[in-house]
């Protein structure tokens, strides 16, 4: 369940843009394997390497993010269903297990002021099964996701970046069809 902010819906504006200030691509990487979450217990677990790269500009924060979701919640799908924001360094990531994802960061408009801009894209689904992912060591990837439709969000006011980023995710979510169309 998304956030819920008081007239947040109002002061909330999305429009489309041409591109971002400082345009992404997402590489993504997951791996079944054992997982001691606070060496209690082992457990299967899918281990993601998820780094977000500028594509022609640097980054002062490019870098791998590492993400474990037990099986028992992520299922048989990769991607699974995951929100990932890592807010100190200025990602933000949600992604679907039907192949939708949406990515943003935190940029400076050509005017000057700091906008949430963010992307989406499909990708296709792998399927396994309980079996599979529980046995072998089974390696899903994608190199390079590209993103191609470009969003910014207006309206953060004094929210925190990351709870204005929930908002954001949380009203495309609810407004999926209107975002990624039939896909």
């Amino acid at each position: 369940m998304w956030p819920s902010i008081d007239n947040q819906d109002e002061l909330l504006c999305i429009a489309r843009v041409n591109s971002a200030p400082q345009p992404f691509v997402l590489s993504m990487v997951g791996q079944t394997c054992q997982y001691s979450p606070g060496r209690r217990q082992t457990m299967r677990a899918w281990f993601m390497n998820i780094q977000l790269r500028g594509t022609g500009v640097p980054w002062c924060h490019d870098g791998t993010y590492r993400y474990y979701i037990p099986l028992s919640t992520a299922g048989v799908r990769f991607p699974p269903s995951v929100t990932f924001f890592r807010d100190p360094y200025n990602v933000y990531i949600k992604m679907w297990n039907d192949g939708k994802i949406m990515a943003g960061k935190y940029m400076m408009s050509e005017s000057g002021t700091e906008h949430f801009f963010f992307s989406i894209a499909v990708v296709p689904v792998h399927l396994h099964n309980w079996e599979e992912l529980h046995t072998q060591n089974i390696r899903d990837e994608y190199p390079e996701v590209q993103f191609s439709t470009w969003f910014v969000a207006h309206g953060r006011g004094t929210l925190s970046k990351t709870t204005f980023a929930n908002v954001v995710f949380g009203r495309v979510e609810a407004q999926r069809y209107e975002y990624f169309g039939s896909a």
